[in-house]
């Protein structure tokens, strides 16, 4: 009796051995789980609360656990606030890295709830690759300074060559509100500028000081009132002396790298790798300590532009709420488009482009013939505006541009614009290389053509329109139409679309009207022509000059939908020739599936090797005609 018991208690011992290692074993991770799904639930509800965070990062304390929230997503559950925030500052999405360091800022009352902020800018490394600009690229504070800055502080590289300077710091709009701006004038001269919208303005300009040295240095403008100065140091040496500037009261935002100018025709030609700027006068101690890491006594904002989130928002260091927004506009990476069989490669209007940089624009030819095997570019369409001025260098250019295509024995097609002479034109493009591929013509000109391909088993009718073509020609078109219902048919045409994604009417700027009453407008070639065939599938255009690709869809009487793009990029040749850069060149892309059906679309500069614009690059279904 005595040993089962013995036993019975031996047994006892054991499961409660066993119950414990079980225990032991798998109830920490479930309760850790339990812990790391509450934290995550309270983080959500935390962030849920404020109604979106001004900084794109954030942590969350938890009881022992601290979340990590990335633009309001939870990114990860950790052990510790530096957990959390080294998991930020390291996530492959960013460019960032932990050597930036950070602080932190308790969001309104919740204390628990915390602003991820970059440390304070310092020096950058020679080969540190700081933010550049273009003419419609700008990153814009959030809100303004209750006044102009007293100090302003900025590490900048400018190159010794070519057109320098811009607005690294500024909110001018036109002098209709009170403004300031710091910036590099003629000659790598800097200044500052106030405007007091009552027709009035303020400089000091430091006329003696030349910052194109080509290397980063550590610019410094001080404009101290009450001692009638306006000083300038660079690399924390003063260089010269002003008398000061009056101040204003408070302004708009500012924006870094440009001003709110049309088209920032200020924009920053060079390099910036931070901006800080000071409500009270730095002296030249403070300013070379700044050089290290800037001060934080009467410090509005700092920010450091040698990184850009994948939000686009660069916090402000100084924690004042300052943020910076930077819209997408160029960028060299993108998700690749995913398989597709064939592309056509599409010509805006390339007239500025021509005209002012000839190189670029043969260069956009150059890399269609390049990229003809790894874009599997099957064929090119201009759109027209091919000159601006119809000078003889101009067609030159369009000769050895086109040329191009012709010896690499590349299949395309080109049409006129308005721009564009008619006898010239068909001198530019009455050769064997080109009209042997085309299947007829209208009239005595090459202004309106057709021409069959065949691409991967995929049946094309391509016929290109004249500016504004008239009656006649949209009947020709419209027989050989109805001649050829196997083929999907493209129109390719100048003026068709308005920005708006309507089809351009004679209320509309640049109307072919306006030119010719007997002249056809968008709308009339649409209800004339595009709409009475099933088997049109898509109309390309150019002639109004727009940032973005503008692609609407709309059925024909048939049933149909019938894509209908416009692009034409010489606003953005435009804009960067006049704010001094070169051309963009840009083509657009379009990549199609084996049946034709589904396309991507990139929009690319070839002479920057960047894409222009997110909202550029997109795809959409054709309907195509059904094959037997």
């Amino acid at each position: 009796m005595k040993n089962k018991k013995t036993w019975i208690l031996l047994a006892g011992i054991a499961l409660i051995l066993i119950a414990g290692t079980l225990l032991a074993v798998f109830l920490p991770p479930f309760l850790s789980e339990q812990a790391n799904e509450k934290a995550k639930k309270e983080a959500e509800e935390a962030f849920s609360l404020t109604g979106g965070l001004d900084y794109p990062d954030a942590l969350f304390a938890s009881g022992n656990k601290a979340v990590a929230l990335q633009n309001g997503t939870v990114l990860g559950v950790f052990d510790s606030a530096d957990d959390a925030a080294k998991a930020l500052l390291d996530n492959p999405e960013t460019s960032r890295d932990e050597s930036v360091g950070y602080t932190t800022k308790a969001v309104g009352e919740n204390e628990a709830l915390s602003y991820l902020i970059p440390a304070l800018p310092s020096a950058p490394d020679k080969d540190t690759v700081g933010a550049k600009f273009t003419f419609d690229d700008a990153v814009e504070a959030t809100r303004g300074f209750d006044a102009a800055p007293v100090t302003y502080e900025a590490w900048i590289r400018v190159p010794t060559e070519g057109v320098c300077g811009g607005i690294i710091i500024g909110n001018y709009g036109g002098g209709v509100f009170p403004c300031f701006c710091l910036e590099i004038f003629d000659g790598g001269v800097p200044r500052i500028y106030v405007s007091y919208a009552e027709n009035n303005s303020s400089t000091a300009t430091f006329s003696n000081v030349n910052v194109r040295t080509g290397e980063w240095l550590h610019l410094a403008v001080v404009n101290d009132v009450e001692a009638n100065e306006a000083r300038c140091y660079v690399d924390g040496e003063l260089k010269e002396t002003r008398a000061a500037i009056r101040e204003i009261e408070k302004s708009v935002p500012a924006k870094i790298g440009g001003d709110n100018r049309q088209d920032n025709k200020k924009a920053f030609k060079g390099e910036i790798h931070s901006v800080a700027v000071y409500d009270s006068v730095r002296t030249v101690f403070e300013i070379q300590d700044d050089m290290k890491t800037c001060g934080t006594d009467g410090l509005l904002a700092a920010w450091n532009l040698s990184y850009v989130p994948k939000s686009r928002v660069i916090a402000d260091a100084s924690a004042n709420g300052f943020n910076l927004s930077w819209p997408q506009i160029w960028f060299q990476e993108k998700e690749p488009v995913p398989d597709y069989d064939y592309s056509f490669a599409i010509i805006g209007d390339t007239q500025l482009s021509n005209v002012f940089d000839g190189e670029a624009f043969l260069g956009l030819f150059d890399w269609i013939v390049e990229n003809r095997e790894e874009k599997k570019i099957a064929y090119t369409i201009g759109l027209g505006d091919i000159t601006d001025v119809n000078r003889p260098d101009e067609w030159d250019r369009a000769i050895q541009g086109y040329g191009k295509l012709d010896a690499a024995d590349m299949p395309y097609t080109a049409l006129r614009g308005n721009h564009d002479r008619q006898d010239l034109f068909n001198q530019t493009f009455d050769k064997d290389a080109y009209t042997s591929h085309l299947y007829g013509s209208y009239g005595d000109t090459l202004a309106n053509t057709y021409r069959k391909i065949n691409v991967q088993g995929n049946l094309y009718l391509i016929i290109t329109l004249d500016f504004g073509a008239r009656d006649d020609v949209l009947e020709w078109a419209s027989e050989i139409i109805e001649k050829n219902p196997d083929y999907n048919v493209i129109v390719a045409t100048h003026a068709y679309l308005y920005p708006d994604g309507t089809t351009i009417d004679q209320d509309d700027s640049y109307a072919p009207t306006n030119t010719d009453p007997k002249n056809n407008n968008g709308d009339d070639i649409w209800e004339k022509l595009v709409r009475r065939h099933e088997n049109i599938s898509l109309v390309l255009c150019g002639h109004e000059s727009d940032p973005y690709i503008v692609c609407t869809q709309t059925k024909g009487d048939h049933g149909n939908t019938v894509t209908q793009i416009m692009s034409d990029h010489s606003y953005v040749d435009s804009g960067q020739h006049y704010a001094g850069f070169d051309t963009a060149a840009i083509v657009t892309m379009l990549y199609f599936s084996e049946d034709g059906t589904k396309v991507d679309v990139e929009c690319y500069s070839t002479n920057y090797d960047m894409y222009y614009r997110a909202e550029n690059q997109f795809s959409f279904t054709l309907d195509t005609v059904d094959k037997e």
